[in-house]
């Protein structure tokens, strides 16, 4: 079967009554899966039936994807259907690339599951011989904004030199724009500024923030004026093994909130190394309730390492903090949920780039304890959102071949650099920044041999988190 060839300048349409009618190797369970059948799909997959049977390489989820028909995609993922399967020359076809086209709703199920969101081929049937296809190329062609959006959030590539071109002949601004802003964000990872070597100078506990000596070129939005921010690196503990980079993630954040943000510096505190003991944390959270003015906004970021307890609760380690007493020695992750509640601010957002589970990474265990024990996650107080860089079972790590923290990197990217800002309306909110940085920090742990998933987790009082706008009048470059 080669019904792809038509996709060139016809409807999808006339693809799926093609499938329904040419499924020549399994024709029961590719007609049921073009036709959105659940019930006799799940009959014949009960019989023995491969969700993965083919005519020449086309698949029952490639035509369930073509038609929409979520149920049945769901049904097929569940059962084993492989979606990096591509259909056989001369046909240019994966599941992705035939819901890309007019199924977004379809394109977010498939995505955690495909290897390659960039995977292109040549087809026949394209109006240019020699053009790559991609699913990008069939959401531009056929003007579908949700895919391509989601497609540039798991990392698609908005720089081939086909791209731009094929947005313009959509003609559609809000895809254009989209595209315009990804092309322009695609810059250089953030540099990890380098430790400082040896003792810290004397200072107060808590400091304003201090730039750092190697950064990216951040970009500004609208100031913040009435926000504040309270900052935590530490890299090298009094009694642990070194969190390799946290230091250089607090002060890339601590940019970030400066350029970006357009926070004062009396309202930034930067707590690093030795300047970062269980007292300083906690004065520091004493600074914010004593500070944050009714109606405006908190800014939490911890970068160092997690501990659990014995009792599965989760504890930020401090300097001088001891995986043998956490309950004594660290901060509970309850408590500075609880802490930061207790702001006059009427909204608060905390990132916190560490793990619990204690098998490495950012994370230490104590005594008696197993690596990969399951924690109980904090909650966050009604007008909070919690921005974590992994699972409680997962290992947060660097960023392959970098010293700071893959979270950090991306988040400071998505947030610094505006490259979150996935429809190009000049602002980021909680949902998008969650959508860029989750499915990148994810690669990168898998580039490791690890996994590493982000969680977003907002409290009852703060609404949808695409309606929760973090950063707004992006200055994009």
């Amino acid at each position: 079967m080669r019904p792809r060839a038509r996709m060139g300048t016809g409807s999808l349409l006339g693809v799926v009554a093609a499938g329904v009618m040419a499924a020549a190797c399994s024709p029961t369970l590719m007609s049921a899966a073009t036709s959105g059948n659940v019930g006799e799909i799940r009959q014949l997959l009960d019989r023995g039936a491969s969700p993965n049977e083919s005519d020449r390489g086309e698949t029952p989820l490639m035509m369930a994807a073509l038609a929409g028909h979520v149920d049945v995609v769901k049904l097929l993922l569940e059962r084993g259907a492989d979606a990096n399967l591509k259909a056989n020359a001369p046909d240019c076809l994966t599941a992705l690339m035939a819901a890309s086209a007019e199924h977004a709703d379809v394109v977010e199920l498939l995505l955690p599951k495909v290897s390659d969101v960039n995977y292109s081929c040549v087809s026949h049937g394209w109006n240019a011989p020699d053009h790559p296809v991609s699913a990008l190329s069939w959401a531009l062609k056929y003007k579908n904004a949700t895919s391509v959006r989601l497609l540039l959030a798991a990392g698609a590539d908005p720089t081939s030199s086909w791209v731009l071109g094929d947005a313009e002949k959509a003609g559609d601004p809000q895809i254009l724009t989209m595209l315009q802003a990804a092309r322009a964000t695609r810059l250089p990872s953030p540099v990890a500024p380098a430790a400082v070597v040896g003792a810290a100078p004397a200072a107060p506990a808590t400091r304003p923030a201090a730039a750092p000596s190697s950064q990216p070129a951040f970009v500004s939005s609208t100031p913040q004026p009435a926000a504040y921010a309270l900052i935590i690196g530490i890299e090298r503990y009094r009694d642990v093994p070194a969190a390799t980079g946290a230091r250089a993630d607090a002060e890339t954040f601590a940019t970030v909130a400066r350029t970006t943000f357009g926070l004062r510096e009396d309202h930034i505190r930067l707590a690093t190394e030795d300047r970062a003991t269980r007292t300083d944390v906690l004065e520091g959270l004493q600074w914010l309730r004593d500070n944050a003015s009714a109606g405006g906004r908190v800014y939490f970021f911890f970068s160092g390492h997690g501990a659990p307890s014995t009792d599965s609760s989760t504890y930020l380690l401090p300097y001088d903090g001891s995986p043998k007493n956490v309950a004594r020695t660290a901060v509970a992750m309850s408590d500075v949920m609880a802490q930061l509640g207790q702001t006059k601010a009427r909204e608060v957002v905390a990132f916190v780039d560490s793990c619990f589970s204690g098998a490495g990474g950012r994370s230490v265990l104590p005594p008696g304890a197993r690596p990969l024990m399951r924690v109980n996650d904090a909650t966050p107080a009604p007008q909070m959102a919690l921005f974590v860089a992994s699972r409680g079972d997962e290992i947060s790590g660097p960023a392959p071949g970098e010293s700071a923290g893959a979270f950090t990197k991306y988040l400071t990217m998505g947030l610094g650099l505006g490259a979150a800002d996935i429809n190009g309306d000049g602002q980021v909110s909680l949902q998008e920044l969650s959508d860029w940085v989750s499915p990148r920090v994810a690669q990168a742990a898998k580039t490791d041999s690890r996994e590493q998933h982000p969680k977003l987790v907002v409290g009852s009082g703060v609404g949808a988190a695409s309606n929760f706008i973090v950063e707004y009048g992006l200055a994009t470059k």
